[in-house]
């Protein structure tokens, strides 16, 4: 459908492919930058938001696919107190890229 949502992960680096990860907790916020220093090496956090609904819980999994570019594999739970639990068994594929403009 045509509703927005927002998914955010935060996770250590290096990964290695076949590392399956435990999701263990949801925080609020998101966006590219650098790890909260309470994130383990061997887990993941993630956000995720849609129309009100902000996950306050999750579990599940994570699972590295590739590493250039990043890709995985997910089967997360998350849920928030006033809401229903939402499911995200997905695959994803994330890749940096750097644009250069000369100025007029």
């Amino acid at each position: 459908d045509n509703n927005s949502a927002s998914v955010a992960l935060m996770f250590r680096t290096p990964l290695e492919v076949g590392q399956r990860l435990p999701v263990t907790r949801a925080f609020a916020g998101g966006g590219w930058g650098l790890v909260a220093p309470e994130v383990g090496s061997q887990e993941v956090w993630i956000s995720f938001g849609v129309e009100g609904f902000q996950a306050s819980a999750a579990e599940g999994w994570l699972e590295v696919t590739g590493v250039r570019p990043l890709a995985f594999t997910m089967d997360i739970t998350v849920a928030a107190p006033a809401g229903p639990e939402i499911r995200l068994a997905e695959t994803g594929e994330f890749r940096r890229t750097e644009e250069r403009r000369t100025c007029n």
